[in-house]
């Protein structure tokens, strides 16, 4: 009956161990989950971050594309208007 008695008892406390560790990974996985969100939440926005510096930029290369041809077209304007 000691024995069965032990047996039970060393059960009960195996199963209490066992349901404590699963709460404590439980609790562990909630955390990694909030924090996979934050993350994602943060990848979304470096995200457009780099969409607005790449619209930024090919807006910036517009620009002085056109802005070298009108410095192009001056510079071979300079002979005639120096001539005159």
């Amino acid at each position: 009956m000691n024995k069965l008695k032990h047996a039970v008892a060393t059960e009960s406390t195996l199963k209490q161990e066992a349901e404590e560790a699963a709460n404590q990974l439980k609790a562990m996985l909630d955390i990694a989950n909030l924090e996979n969100q934050y993350l994602k939440r943060d990848i979304q926005k470096w995200a457009s971050t780099v969409d607005e510096f790449r619209a930024r930029a090919a807006d910036s290369h517009q620009i002085v594309s056109e802005a070298a041809l009108v410095l192009e077209k001056l510079k071979s304007s300079l002979p005639s208007i120096i001539n005159i």
